[in-house]
């Protein structure tokens, strides 16, 4: 895994969630920290997401 000063980091990054208007349960894989944090923090503010998870693998 790579680090510097903006805080990037190479890796296997996953966003996870319910989606209430189909019943499916979701899952995004991400070689980039930044770009599977900032769909983290959208779906957290939507209406039909539901335990809507982020982490690392």
């Amino acid at each position: 895994m790579t680090l510097n000063s903006n805080t990037w980091q190479a890796g296997n990054y996953v966003v996870e969630y319910d989606d209430s208007r189909t019943g499916e349960h979701i899952r995004r894989e991400y070689g980039v920290s930044d770009n599977a944090y900032e769909d983290y923090q959208y779906y957290l503010k939507q209406w039909y997401t539901r335990n809507v998870k982020y982490g690392e693998e």
